[in-house]
């Protein structure tokens, strides 16, 4: 198993919008403004599915090896009304 570290931004813009996070379709949960959510995942790709309000869903993958680290930091777009990954994010 693999650490990854899920992370939102802290924002003034959008701060009160939730944040709805699926890990491989089977873990769900919430981001909060400034939250952290630090999840294990073992050996391979997952799919990482992402969204605001009814506003698309957005998806990234994930290509997971032992003995690393991941992190995603997503941030406010509000261009797309909703958050977009960051680019210092490691993804494989």
């Amino acid at each position: 198993m693999t650490k990854v570290i899920i992370r939102r931004k802290k924002s003034v813009w959008g701060c009160a919008i939730k944040m709805h996070i699926a890990v491989d379709d089977a873990q769900k949960f919430d981001l909060s403004n400034n939250e952290t959510k630090e999840i294990d995942l073992a050996i391979g790709e997952h799919t990482v599915k992402y969204k605001v309000w009814n506003r698309r869903e957005k998806s990234v993958v994930i290509n997971v090896h032992e003995g690393k680290e991941y992190s995603l930091l997503f941030k406010y777009d509000p261009l797309w009304g909703g958050f977009k990954l960051a680019k210092d994010s490691t993804l494989e």
